[in-house]
């Protein structure tokens, strides 16, 4: 067998050499630019002759790298399904010979073939982390540290952040052992993801990072420029807006060097907003407008980010005639976005700004409940305290004060809880001043009435009287002032109190979630070391067997070692996934039955003409139902392909695994062969085989059926207690 080694020293002998300068050919139709079919035929060409030669010469890893080639071309004109059967066809002469590297590098290609939509960035996922250990077995530590950077850019895109910076963070520590140069691509990535969870002392960081390094490398591709881009929206999301400005203008630099369209775009429409929130209209309009004459608007998010802008700005300059003409606009774009639920937001802010720029306050609450509903999906806090500012503000305006109120408190209630900053005190404010207004106007009609008695009095001679009230009335409104003053102080002196007592509980919580993090990891750690443990031992005895087997002349015994082998190592498989994923109590029954097929395939050498077809449905079991399973299927494949094909062409085995109704599970293990005698009755049999399948069909309390018809065809019912339907139904019953 060829180990991996072989495939990287690799002599220069003619014949290989003649092979890769095929594959640089057919590399350099491939990427050569354009679309034009003939290209891809030439790169076909070469490549069906580097595979030739291959062939010809018994260069197998070569004839890998061949039915890679081809899949990368089938993969460019189109035809995906016909890519990934190369790629996959690729993978088995890679692995019958040892090929590490290269294993790993079509486990990539396969990824890379899915997009980036929810379903395919899981597939993403899957597959680079299946190309992960062939890295480490070929030693290739720049590819691993690759493959862990791109696995947190998926999970990143995916959502899941926390992940996103774990696989991150194992990237920078590979690239840190091997001191690799290009590490600003890593660091702008963290900087991402921090951004995103908010904690902006930490994108900062890592973002200066990210620039050290690309000026070190004198760096100034795309990337630079959306390292600037995301400095400046760090600065902007901590209310640095001077800074931001600096390095948006710096981005924008570097993209007007490069001649980048779409990010020249992307540089001016964030300095446009910068400078519109500092209020320098003038400036940010003549950027909005020379954008829009070197890039006229074309897609419906141009289109909506323009007429914004102008909207924006005649609004702001109190133009509302101009503004109406471009709110109209957005009014006919907002027919054209109905399930573009981020440009339905941007259009109802400009509706909103323009709206109570012009007074017209009762209006905007429409497209206050407009905007709402297109950032629903998002459910974050933040913007929910501003869709209640805004409906403070246009309830005040309209008289609305207990609306008003209400909308207020909302918003400070959702800041104090998510944002931990001290609105409360504002809330009093503006209910003092509220109730000051309310008690001033009172006080002026008092003040007129009194006045008017005073004349009364005047005409009837009662001066006297009429000083009275006077200075009742005023030792009244000073009583009152006073009182006021002395609630609001006694309400600030209970915030403080409060808020001291809350920073202390939310410490000792810290603690203890520290603590259980700890205890959480350690537990983890041993269970890994278990089943390490118990893999390694099977592995020992499995030697053992081997070796006990050596010194036996008796096939019959030789043959029962061998069985057992079998056995144990599909114990191991289990033990050997669940220590290598992060999940230590279930297993991936698809991935588990694909592996064991392939384990039995190599083992018993079978012919090319048998035909393996797997229908498994994604369920995850845990190892009391997975080891049982495994076992039926290593001893059902095993006699299959031991006695069911004796010299028969167009052989078949099938299995299936799917759901019923009832909520269970069915296996079904199906060849085409000569199946089982027709006097065959499985109560009377001796075969251990059979008789193990029963017993462990037992033990996960499943159902044993045997259909010897057409073959034979062996099922196994079964329930999934970790299915979350049948917890439900057992607690019930």
């Amino acid at each position: 067998m060829i180990t991996s080694s072989a495939s990287k020293q690799k002599t220069a002998s003619p014949v290989r050499t003649k092979i890769q300068e095929y594959l640089q050919s057919a590399k350099f139709y491939l990427e050569k630019r354009g679309e034009v079919l003939s290209d891809l035929d030439s790169a076909m060409f070469f490549a069906q002759r580097a595979e030739g030669l291959s062939n010809q010469m018994h260069l197998f890893c070569e004839k890998g790298d061949a039915i890679v080639m081809e899949g990368r071309i089938f993969r460019e004109m189109g035809k995906r399904e016909l890519a990934q059967t190369y790629l996959f066809r690729a993978i088995e002469w890679y692995k019958k010979y040892n090929c590490m590297k290269e294993i790993g590098d079509a486990y990539v290609l396969i990824g890379e073939n899915y997009q980036n939509d929810p379903v395919g960035i899981v597939k993403k996922i899957d597959y680079y982390k299946t190309a992960l250990p062939y890295f480490i077995k070929a030693g290739d530590q720049e590819a691993e540290g690759e493959v862990y950077k791109h696995i947190g850019d998926f999970y990143y895109v995916h959502e899941d952040n926390y992940t996103a910076l774990d696989y991150l963070q194992k990237a920078l520590a590979v690239f840190k052992k091997i001191k690799f140069k290009k590490m600003h691509f890593v660091y702008d990535l963290l900087a991402v993801v921090y951004i995103q969870i908010g904690q902006y002392d930490l994108a900062l960081r890592y973002e200066f990072l990210a620039i050290n390094v690309a000026d070190d490398l004198k760096d100034t591709s795309s990337e630079r420029t959306a390292m600037y881009y995301h400095a400046s929206l760090i600065y902007r999301e901590i209310n640095q807006l001077n800074k931001a400005i600096v390095y948006s203008q710096k981005g924008l630099e570097i993209a007007m060097k490069n001649k980048n369209k779409a990010d020249i775009q992307i540089m001016r429409n964030n300095l446009v907003n910068l400078f519109n929130r500092i209020g320098k209209y003038d400036k940010a309009f003549s950027i909005a407008k020379k954008n829009a004459k070197d890039f006229p608007p074309a897609t419906s998010l141009e289109k909506v980010l323009h007429n914004y802008q102008y909207l924006l700005y005649y609004s702001k300059t109190g133009r509302f005639a101009e503004a109406k003409h471009y709110s109209n606009k957005l009014l006919d774009l907002l027919d054209q976005v109905t399930h573009e639920h981020d440009l339905q937001a941007t259009i109802a802010q400009g509706m909103i700004l323009y709206l109570q720029e012009s007074g017209q306050f009762k209006l905007s609450n429409r497209y206050i409940k407009l905007f709402a509903n297109s950032v629903a999906q998002l459910k974050n806090p933040l913007v929910v305290v501003d869709i209640e500012r805004l409906y403070f503000k246009s309830d005040s305006a309209t008289g609305n004060y207990i609306g008003a109120i209400r909308h207020f408190q909302r918003a400070g209630y959702i800041t104090d809880s998510v944002l931990k900053v001290n609105s409360s005190i504002q809330m009093s404010k503006m209910m003092v001043e509220f109730e000051t207004e309310k008690k001033d106007k009172d006080l002026k009609i008092s003040i007129k009435d009194n006045q008017l008695l005073s004349r009364r009095a005047q005409i009837q001679e009662n001066a006297l009287k009429n000083e009275k009230v006077i200075r009742n009335v005023t030792l009244g409104g000073i009583m009152m002032m006073v009182l006021v003053f002395a609630l609001g102080y006694n309400r600030f002196l209970l915030k403080q109190q409060s808020e001291r007592k809350l920073k202390a509980q939310q410490e000792f919580i810290n603690n203890q979630n520290s603590s259980l993090q700890g205890l959480l990891g350690e537990k983890e750690w041993l269970l890994k070391e278990i089943h390490h443990r118990v893999k390694n031992n099977l592995q020992i005895v499995i030697s053992l067997l081997n070796t006990q087997s050596l010194y036996l002349d008796n096939i019959d015994a030789i043959e029962i070692i061998n069985k057992s082998q079998n056995r144990m190592q599909v114990i191991s498989l289990i033990h050997q996934k669940l220590y290598q994923t992060d999940n230590l109590a279930t297993i991936d029954v698809n991935a588990h039955i694909n592996e064991l097929v392939n384990y039995l395939k190599d083992y018993f050498d079978v012919r090319d003409d048998v035909k393996f077809e797997l229908d498994i449905l994604p369920l995850k079991l845990d190892i009391s139902r997975a080891v049982p399973l495994g076992l039926i299927l290593n001893e059902a494949i095993s006699n299959c392909l031991k006695y069911a094909f004796k010299d028969q062409k167009n052989a078949k085995v099938t299995i299936i695994l799917k759901s019923t109704a009832l909520d269970e599970y069915i296996l079904h293990i199906k060849d085409n062969g000569k199946g089982l005698s027709d006097h065959f009755e499985i109560n009377e049999s001796t075969s251990l085989g059979m008789s193990l399948m029963q017993g462990l069909s037992d033990q996960i309390g499943g159902e044993f059926i045997l259909n010897n018809e057409k073959g034979l065809e062996i099922m196994v019912v079964f329930n999934n207690p970790t299915n979350p339907l049948t917890l439900a139904k057992s607690k019930l019953t």
